[in-house]
């Protein structure tokens, strides 16, 4: 995989994910990479998964279009004197 760009790397590990039938998946950042073709695909993988009772906990930077989306934003939950 060592040989594999960004987007590609990102493509086949959402791939390994979905046939691995984990019912929780865990994605950090599973946007980065891809473009707006294969964005689309992971959305339509993580609300495919969601829809069968999956459950998707995401770390993301990037805007989501999920349905039902929790957003759990850490910025408040720093401890106080922690920095960049």
């Amino acid at each position: 995989m060592r040989y594999l760009s960004t987007g590609q790397r990102k493509r086949a590990a959402l791939a390994c994910l979905a046939a691995s039938g984990a019912p929780i998946w865990l994605l950090d950042e599973p946007l980065n990479g891809l473009d707006t073709y294969w964005t689309g695909v992971a959305h339509a993988a993580i609300e495919g998964h969601r829809a069968r009772g999956g459950i998707a906990v995401i770390a993301s930077h990037q805007p989501l279009a999920l349905g039902g989306l929790i957003a759990f934003p850490l910025v408040p939950h720093v401890p106080a004197g922690v920095e960049d």
